[in-house]
């Protein structure tokens, strides 16, 4: 789950890159809303907590000068600053020359362009003009990633788990109505479980299947992660995927759940839903994850079963 492109109530994911080559042409596809709320918050009240969160999982924009390499510069007070876009309406607004284009990486990579010389960032020029600098950065916990031991499954593997999930415990918890708002609880077991998502695309892969599996790297077509009012959509099992969606074909995928939150958060969505009916917002999302490391390999990632 690496980055967002839009299709018809799909939410694109799969073989997208950090290539700048095939991502230059994707900036529309950014957003930052609940960025640019934590900046309204913090001129009301000066709490820069929940912004420094936001500013973590952001995808920003930055004119790049397609000639000479490098990234466009700006002065302000004496110091360089490197300015980033929270999305191409404010990118619009600055003039960079015919040279430079709007390209965009999460907010981890502009923190390697960090270096003598350049004070910090300046997000959204002609708006918030909202300072990023090194003091600032000091404050952030940016840590939080680490890549999985990646062992591929074979079939016959991957077909055994989808075939033995069993999430009773998950299941009888999600249908006790007394339970249904402890997110904690619910977290919890979520991080237990083989849960699943629902993963869509315009062309019919059934062909491509072998006993129900379809390896994902025999597959051309785009993949595209199924999104529902703005909210990613995950199932705790098999038979409680109830979903339809004109013009694509549907199949189920196991997910890790780290990948999944952290998909959801980076892609600007408003939090999850569990089993079509159990809404966790972005905010209990993000308390609930700080000091997790965030998985960035997904083993699950490259299968999907007919449905």
């Amino acid at each position: 789950m690496k980055a967002v492109r839009h299709l018809s109530g799909c939410l694109g994911a799969r073989a997208i890159t950090r290539d700048i080559e095939e991502m230059k042409n994707m900036p529309a596809t950014v957003t930052n809303d609940h960025l640019r709320k934590e900046f309204d918050n913090f001129e009301k009240n000066e709490e820069l907590g929940n912004l420094l969160e936001e500013l973590k999982y952001s995808t920003l924009i930055v004119p790049m000068d397609s000639e000479r390499g490098g990234c466009a510069m700006i002065r302000m007070e004496g110091k360089s600053f490197i300015p980033l876009f929270t999305d191409v309406h404010e990118y619009n607004k600055g003039s960079f020359g015919e040279n430079y284009s709007p390209e965009f990486f999460e907010f981890n990579f502009y923190l390697e362009l960090i270096k003598e010389g350049v004070y910090g960032y300046i997000i959204n020029v002609e708006s918030e003009r909202f300072p990023i600098t090194k003091e600032l950065l000091d404050f952030m916990d940016t840590d939080y990633r680490f890549d999985l031991d990646y062992q591929p499954f074979t079939l016959k593997e991957i077909r055994r788990i989808y075939d033995s999930i069993d999430n009773a415990e998950l299941n009888e918890f999600l249908l006790d109505e007394a339970k249904r708002w402890d997110f904690d609880g619910m977290m919890d077991l979520l991080f237990k479980s083989d849960i699943l998502i629902v993963v869509a695309s315009r062309g019919n892969l059934d062909d491509f299947q072998e006993e129900g599996v379809i390896s994902l790297h025999n597959v051309r077509e785009k993949m595209f992660y199924r999104t529902r009012d703005n909210y990613a959509v995950l199932f705790s099992s098999p038979e409680t995927i109830n979903l339809s969606l004109r013009n694509c074909h549907l199949y189920s995928s196991l997910v890790n759940l780290g990948v999944f939150i952290d998909f959801a958060l980076k892609n600007d969505l408003a939090g999850i839903i569990v089993d079509g009916d159990i809404a966790i917002s972005r905010e209990f999302l993000m308390n609930f994850m700080k000091g997790f490391n965030s998985p960035s390999v997904d083993k699950y990632d490259d299968y999907a079963f007919l449905i």
